[in-house]
């Protein structure tokens, strides 16, 4: 199927089939499991002040399974209060303001949701924007993820651990070892043996949280890079091909004006071959007329990319951009 008779439409990221349309694929679907429908309980007798840390990446054989004090159940606990993701931990059971609103230890974020029926042969990955402090996540009891960086995206394939139409359950288990609250971030904190940067201390699921289902092959990330050239620019994609096979297909990258919807750049990169694990595609984009991004004229673009294999649309994704460029001149002169 060519792209001219592929009518779609991109929100947010997510690839949306227009009623009507009837192409081979079910291209990427995206549930958001942000907003309502969370439970956070402490675990107030939890241990945790001398665990061994792990920085990425993780092998989580590795890392020891921390069940919740008095067990799985405990997380059906009367004292679980509903709670909306994104959220702290403060707000729900700090009390006072400042450092006095500080809960340090652990906490657990719940919540139930199903697997689509569809899923079956389809990659599905976690994607956290953001937790913080450390993040040990679990779906049906086993652990999934582990992140201690904090405040930064991370993702786990859960696509070996759930069945499709069953509902699982999502429990993040969250460590806030400390922390200051102002902007001082000289002095390290210490959490054991480790010493770690300081950061702000109050914790919790502090980003949105995503289900992302593809198919095998798929954009793992798009990277628009801005170059001296103002109008020209860099789209570096990377595409996972989490099969055994080597599959050929086709990369289209195309500009759009995000206000007006007008589009300004296309081209198509055909006779791709994909191995198994990443590949890096680069495609340069040069758009003569565009609108320069600034405080003033913050005119902004977006940039869709759609991957074809064979016949089929297999994935795609997007990414709000600006054309702009600064540098500094005259260092150390």
């Amino acid at each position: 199927m060519s792209n001219r008779n592929l009518l779609l439409l991109i929100l947010g990221g997510v690839l949306v089939f227009l009623p009507g349309c009837h192409p081979k694929t079910s291209g990427r679907q995206v549930i958001d499991l942000s907003g309502q429908g969370w439970y956070l309980w402490q675990d107030k007798d939890a241990a945790w002040e001398n665990d061994e840390l792990f920085l990425p990446p993780v092998d989580l054989s590795k890392v020891s399974t921390n069940a919740p004090t008095g067990g799985w159940d405990s997380l059906k606990s009367k004292e679980a209060m509903s709670v909306s993701v994104p959220g702290t931990v403060e707000e729900y059971f700090g009390k006072g303001l400042g450092p006095g609103s500080m809960v340090k230890g652990v906490t657990w974020w719940i919540r139930e949701f199903e697997i689509p029926s569809d899923a079956s042969g389809k990659v599905l990955r976690l994607q956290f924007d953001s937790v913080r402090m450390r993040a040990e996540v679990y779906v049906n009891r086993k652990l999934v993820a582990y992140d201690i960086v904090g405040n930064t995206p991370f993702e786990a394939d859960i696509s070996k651990v759930v069945k499709p139409g069953e509902k699982v359950q999502l429990a993040v288990r969250v460590t806030n070892p400390g922390g200051n609250f102002d902007w001082k971030d000289v002095d390290p904190m210490k959490w054991g043996k480790y010493l770690i940067p300081i950061s702000h201390g109050f914790s919790g699921v502090t980003g949105g949280v995503h289900l992302a289902i593809t198919d095998p092959v798929y954009f793992d990330d798009l990277y628009i890079q801005n170059t001296p050239s103002k109008t020209a620019i860099n789209a570096i994609a990377t595409v996972n091909n989490t099969s055994s096979q080597k599959l050929a297909g086709t990369v289209t990258v195309t500009v759009f004006e995000k206000p007006t919807g007008k589009k300004v750049f296309s081209k198509d990169l055909p006779g791709l071959e994909f191995a198994p694990g990443e590949s890096t595609i680069i495609c340069p984009v040069s758009v003569p007329d565009a609108k320069l991004w600034s405080i003033e004229t913050p005119d902004l673009y977006r940039m869709t990319v759609i991957l074809n294999t064979g016949d089929r649309n297999t994935d795609a994704t997007s990414r709000t951009f600006g054309f702009r460029w600064f540098s500094l001149d005259g260092i150390g002169s």
